[in-house]
């Protein structure tokens, strides 16, 4: 099997803002170049790429606020870069047979922390650091230290329990229905953490509740009117677009007139044309669709 490599790069100097931190994502294959996934634009080699574009056997397209990268028999990758999240689907040859952080794919949590070199800890942070790869010409990010304290040690009570009570929202409605899918816990840690570090209030906020709902949406249960429960999460969308919670195949123009571009992942948010219509680019209106 051919070798794909990705890699996540992230600001050393980034602490305490985990959904602005400057991020990056490189998709290494088995041809020369690299193909560098940035927040607001596309480089191959260098240079910069209008999308849709094709490269060897790899489509990028984007869709909404999304860049998906896709092979086919292969995998896609969905890079939001405005928060620097990253989503990967792969075809069942991977079963077994990827490493790095995000584990060796074959269905068993208890065997996913194992490092670079071959070792199964249970030490998150021995497992962490053996993945870190030092970029030419750019400060080494910091190790993590052993027994590290949640950010949270260092918040006073009364903004604990602030996060704690933000947090919640996640065990109850409208997240509830999805949690016999999705366990909510790893989320509510995760909020917790960026929280303590960003405080309990503003965009943060809703980003770590995306990220649940987009959990949901990848496992067949999209939480299609979550925003409606919490009106400052609530998205504004350009003149004539709909917010849209779960999207699988989208009528990108009128040029592709009722042709489908088939996502590959369960679900898209973002902001689309309403049902029945496509944008036409020309003009920059809505045509409705024959």
């Amino acid at each position: 099997m051919r070798t794909r490599n990705l890699k996540v790069h992230n600001d050393p100097n980034c602490s305490s803002a985990p959904y602005t931190c400057q991020r990056s994502v490189s998709v290494f294959l088995p041809w020369e170049g690299e193909i560098r996934l940035h927040a607001t634009s596309i480089t191959f080699k260098g240079e910069s790429l209008q999308l849709p574009h094709h490269i060897h056997d790899l489509q990028l397209v984007q869709i909404s606020q999304y860049v998906l990268v896709t092979q086919q028999q292969g995998f896609t990758l969905a890079w939001e870069g405005l928060s620097g999240s990253v989503y990967i689907k792969l075809s069942p040859e991977f079963v077994g047979r990827t490493c790095g952080l995000c584990g060796n794919f074959n269905a068993d949590i208890q065997d996913d922390l194992k490092t670079s070199y071959g070792l199964l800890t249970q030490n998150v942070e021995m497992f962490g650091n053996s993945w870190i790869e030092m970029e030419p010409h750019q400060d080494r990010c910091p190790l993590v230290p052993s027994a590290f304290s949640s950010p949270c040690a260092h918040v006073d009570t009364e903004n604990l329990l602030k996060v704690e009570e933000v947090c919640a929202v996640l065990l109850d409605l409208p997240f509830q229905s999805c949690h016999d899918f999705v366990s909510p816990l790893s989320y509510m840690a995760s909020c917790s953490n960026d929280l303590c570090m960003s405080g309990p209030s503003g965009d943060v906020v809703c980003q770590v509740f995306s990220e649940y709902a987009r959990a949901c949406a990848h496992a067949d249960h999209p939480l299609h009117n979550w925003r409606q429960h919490i009106p400052q999460c609530v998205k504004q969308c350009p003149l004539g677009l709909l917010y849209r919670e779960c999207i699988s195949c989208c009528p990108e123009s009128c040029n592709l007139e009722q042709t489908c571009i088939d996502s590959k992942l369960a679900c898209l948010d973002g902001c689309y044309c309403p049902e029945g219509k496509v944008l036409n680019p020309l003009f920059n209106h809505l045509k409705q669709v024959p």
